[in-house]
């Protein structure tokens, strides 16, 4: 598991909202 990958999701998300 790569917790720069999440890390990057949850930015991504973070961006749409």
């Amino acid at each position: 598991v790569h917790l720069v990958l999440k890390e990057l999701v949850r930015k991504s998300i973070s961006e749409t909202q």
